[in-house]
Formats: C-alpha cells, structure tokens, sequence
C-alpha cells in the first residue's frame, strides 16, 4: 500500500491465529483492564507483546476490534479507514464515512452494545504521527463502552500522567512479561513437549532472562538435536548467536531510522558509549542526544 493511501489492508485487522503457552499471571494482570479506560502493554521486540494480544482477544467475551499499525499509517485518514473496518467487522452495521475523530465517535455512539475492545498492536510505528495524535483524541471522545488496548515498543505520547491519575491506565511492561523459571519449565515441557533437564532449565533462563523470542530461539536452535549438542548451544547461547544476531538484525536495527541504525553500527565496536567517546570516534557532534534518545 502507498503511503498515505486510505485503502485497507484486511490483513491489518484481523486477530492473527496464536498458539502460545497459558500463562495464568499475566493473563490475570491483562484481565484487570475492564476497570480501567486504556491497556498500555510496552516492552522490546521479541517479548511476547503480539501474542500476548491476540490470545487475549481471541478468548475475550466481547466483540474485539483489532488494528496492527503500521509505519505508513501515519496520516489520520489512513487509520479512521482501518479502526473503522476493525469496529465494522466487530460490531456489526454502523455509520460509515469516518473522516474525523468526532464522526468516529458519533459512529461508536450509535452502537447498543455494553462493553467492545479496541485492540491495536504495534503502536510505535506510528510514534509522533498525526495518527498517534488522533488516536489519543479518539480515546478522549469514544463513549465508555469501548476499552482500548494499546502494545508498542515505546511509551505513545499520549498525556499518560492524566490518565494515570484518573486510576483510567493499566501498565504492563516488559519485566511482567519476562518468564519466570517455572513458566519456562512448563513451556519447554507442556508446549514444546521437550522438556529439560533442571540445570539446563536454571542455565537457560539465566541467559535469556526470561526473554520469549531467545526462548523460542533456542527451541528452533535446538530441535532434534542430541543432549551434548543442546548443551553446547546453551552454553553458546547470546547475543553472539546466529538466530539472534538475525532476530535482533530483522525487528530492531531494521525498524530504526537509517540516522541511529547508522550511528549504532559504527560505534558497536566501542566498549563503552559516552557522547565525548563517540564524538570523537565519528569526528562528529551531538553523540549525547543520539544516546539519550
């Protein structure tokens, strides 16, 4: 799709299809937020934040709306165009021609319903975009029946200290969505049927720290092969392996504006990162603001 167009991508909302591994302690925090107005779920790429959303949408009692952003969506036509085929195919028949937060708004408004969700993942692409703008606007002017629930990478730059102190946010970051020793255990054995030995289970969650795409990535690295090969790609395991070099290279460094993904590849060979340092090193300025960001 061009950028700026405001055709519809129906890839974009439909809840993706997971297979994940129940996890009552998160799933029980998630559940919280019919008591708030807006679910903010923020961690690093590879932490689960997807798959997080889609079992939770895919097991609510509700109708679910669902919209994956995307970093060409920055213009508000192009997501009232998305958010209003992702209400359409939830709630059924409402007002169309949705050309501004208050035509939305008065759209939603005609809906008889009691309680829908509004799920959108991937809110970081649009970072600073007349979208994300026009997002925070809707959340402000949909009625009360609608709850939204937000993933992205970053903080949105939404007014959150208001909805915080309104009791309307619930938070769940990446140290929630981290695996903790007996998850991973139940992951290897109920999950992915190849359970392991106690010790390579403390070793491996120790690595990762509880990190779900480097679980998955030893589970990939791993499958089939013989016990001392399992060792020795646990031992080896970090950010020097190949299927992290390749995660990392494919969903951080190639979502980053070409400036900081260039920045970052010159000074990885520094073994400490200073604003002086990497002026010097690049025979440049303004390093500092780069790091900050």
């Amino acid at each position: 799709m061009r950028e700026g167009s405001t055709a519809v991508v129906s890839a974009k909302v439909l809840i993706p299809q997971v297979q994940s591994l129940a996890r009552e302690r998160v799933d029980a925090l998630l559940g919280r937020i019919w008591q708030h107005r807006v679910g903010l779920v923020v961690a690093p790429a590879g932490s689960g934040k997807s798959t997080l959303l889609a079992g939770f949408a895919s097991s609510a009692n509700v109708p679910v709306a669902w919209y994956r952003a995307e970093s060409w969506d920055a213009k508000t036509s192009t997501l009232l165009s998305h958010l209003q085929s992702a209400f359409t195919a939830a709630l059924g028949p409402i007002p169309n021609g949705w050309d501004s937060v208050e035509t939305a708004a008065r759209a939603l408004e005609t809906w008889p319903g009691r309680r829908a969700l509004l799920v959108i993942d991937d809110l970081h692409t649009l970072e600073d975009s007349p979208a994300e703008l026009t997002l925070e606007r809707l959340i402000d002017y949909a009625p009360p029946t609608i709850t939204f629930l937000i993933g992205s990478r970053a903080l949105p730059g939404f007014n959150l200290s208001r909805l915080r102190v309104s009791g309307s946010l619930l938070e769940i970051g990446s140290e929630d969505l981290r695996f903790r020793s007996w998850e991973v255990e139940r992951l290897f054995r109920d999950f992915y049927r190849a359970p392991l030995p106690p010790e390579e289970l403390a070793e491996l969650a120790r690595r990762t720290e509880g990190w779900a795409a480097g679980l998955q990535l030893f589970h990939l690295a791993t499958r089939g092969k013989s016990p001392p090969e399992r060792r020795r790609i646990l031992t080896a395991l970090g950010s020097r392996s190949r299927l992290t070099r390749e995660y990392l290279t494919r969903n951080v460094l190639d979502q980053l504006p070409a400036d900081l993904r260039w920045f970052l590849v010159r000074t990885c060979v520094l073994t400490r990162l200073t604003g002086p340092i990497c002026d010097a090193f690049l025979a440049r300025s303004a390093s500092q603001q780069v790091l900050e960001e």
